[in-house]
Order: structure tokens, then sequence, then C-alpha cells
């Protein structure tokens, strides 16, 4: 008949996309500060010498 949830499994979903989340988050934040300290670079000290 009707499938049986159990919160158990509710709660392991939700802590695994979170936790995807959490990993998404970091991954993205290094990116945009390596940009970042790209940027900062050229504009210290690539720009200037034109």
């Amino acid at each position: 008949m009707g499938e049986r949830v159990r919160e158990d499994d509710l709660l392991d979903k939700e802590v695994s996309g979170s936790a995807l989340v959490g990993y998404a988050f970091i991954k993205y934040a290094a990116i945009v500060v390596i940009v970042l300290a790209i940027l900062w670079f050229l504009a210290r000290w690539v720009l200037p010498r034109f």
C-alpha cells in the first residue's frame, strides 16, 4: 500500500543536502577570493606600469 517514510531518512537527506550547500558555498567563495586577488594584483602592479 502506501510507503512509510521514516523520520531518520528525512533527517539523513536534510543533513546531506545542507552539507552539499556548505561545500558549494566554500567552493565558490574560494573562487571569488582567488579572482579578487588576481584583480587586486593586476590593479596594483600591472596597470600602473602602462
